[in-house]
């Protein structure tokens, strides 16, 4: 049995697949475009983080070695501090 986890930071999206004790058995990471229209603005397009998601998801099994219905559990972080 193991766990994905999604971190969907301000760059890019990164997957993990943990095993049961917490070990990282494979990751991968995909940054996406921001746009800057004006000074002190940012724009990200929503189709490039489900993109992102999917093809680090994919990558991240691929690499582990295991088959995805092994992955008994799924969390998903996105977290921002504001100071």
């Amino acid at each position: 049995m193991f766990v994905a986890a999604l971190d969907l930071g301000t760059t890019g999206c990164r997957t993990f697949i943990f095993d049961m004790t917490g070990t990282i058995i494979s990751s991968a990471y995909q940054e996406w475009e921001s746009y800057y229209p004006v000074p002190s603005y940012v724009e990200q397009d929503a189709n490039s983080w489900w993109e992102s998601l999917r093809n680090t998801i994919e990558i991240a099994i691929n690499k582990s070695g295991i088959d995805k219905s092994e992955i008994v559990s799924l969390s998903i972080a996105n977290l921002k501090r504001f100071s």
